[in-house]
């Protein structure tokens, strides 16, 4: 039986207006995800670190870095959401410098 918690009420509804606008949110996708403050921030130490020594970073190496930081991440859903990170970074400028 599908959950109707507010939150996820909300996420659908947020999901369904980015979809329909082709945006991409890289705060939507670590919502989607249920990535916490903690983790959102050791990847972004992980990223700021790549790109201050102008490193690229490969989305597979970004969907293991992905697993390091939120264990409980399959494969499949570490390299979806590697995958949707980086089309989203890229559209909000950040870590110019990693991305392959």
């Amino acid at each position: 039986m599908e959950s109707y918690t507010k939150k996820s009420l909300l996420l659908d509804v947020l999901n369904e207006v980015c979809g329909q606008l082709n945006i991409k949110v890289s705060s939507l996708i670590f919502l989607n995800y249920e990535f916490t403050n903690e983790q959102i921030r050791d990847l972004y130490q992980y990223l700021t670190l790549k790109d201050s020594l102008t490193l690229t970073v490969e989305a597979f190496e970004l969907s293991q870095e992905l697993i390091s930081i939120k264990p409980d991440l399959g494969e499949d859903q570490a390299e979806d959401m590697a995958s949707q990170l980086i089309d989203a970074l890229r559209k909000e400028g950040r870590f110019e410098n990693v991305w392959v």
